[in-house]
């Protein structure tokens, strides 16, 4: 499957509880679904481009919740995060304005980051404390709920990374690394497949032995 929008697309992910739908975050600040029912390639829903919703790129979509009760959660550069139903993009249901606390200084990445992932995976041991941070510094680090500075550093790339994202299996982890257009990506529920977002505004998904 292969979906477009008008902005390129910055942030995506299946939207956990509804698997035909997926969702995604834009430049321009719009919130976007797909569904892969329908035979159109560009969204069956959009947010609208207004002060009510996101006016900076939307950089984290993530579907949290119950079966039963559900809301679309996204956070934008604008320093806003916002709560959606996944039935209607026109409005925000909540919006909270986002404040940095500087009473607490972490030692982590000199350069930007562009991505954090907690780590979800079901075990024998509990890992839910643990999660990944990407950034323009070209490294990944792993840290820990428990402590203020990085548990772990992987400096082996060779340019920014993108993107960083657990797999819902124990077993994997991929990150998106380079000035190509590939820039966003996400993990199945069955860790299986991997949509990933272009700055070209396309969308695309891939098995991890084909990458």
């Amino acid at each position: 499957m292969v979906a477009v929008a008008v902005s390129p697309v910055v942030s995506v992910g299946f939207a956990r509880f509804h698997p035909n739908l997926l969702v995604g975050g834009t430049y321009s600040g719009q919130v976007i679904l797909w569904d892969n029912r329908s035979h159109r390639r560009t969204p069956v829903q959009r947010s609208p481009l207004s002060a009510a919703a996101h006016t900076h790129p939307v950089y984290c979509v993530n579907v949290v919740g119950t079966q039963n009760a559900n809301n679309l959660i996204t956070v934008s550069t604008d320093g806003r995060m916002c709560s959606w139903s996944l039935d209607m993009l026109s409005q925000p249901q909540e919006s909270m304005e986002l404040v940095y606390n500087k009473s607490k200084p972490v030692a982590g990445h000199p350069g930007p980051v562009t991505g954090i992932s907690c780590h979800n995976a079901v075990g024998p041991v509990d890992f839910s404390h643990l999660f990944a941070t990407s950034s323009f510094d070209w490294t990944v680090k792993l840290w820990s709920t428990k402590h203020n500075r990085p548990l772990y550093s992987f400096e082996d790339n060779a340019d920014y990374v993108y993107d960083v994202m657990w797999s819902p299996v124990p077993t994997a982890s991929v990150t998106v690394e380079g000035a190509s257009a590939l820039n966003r990506v996400r993990w199945s529920s069955a860790g299986k497949r991997l949509p990933s977002a272009t700055r070209k505004a396309a969308f695309g998904s891939t098995t991890p032995g084909r990458l």
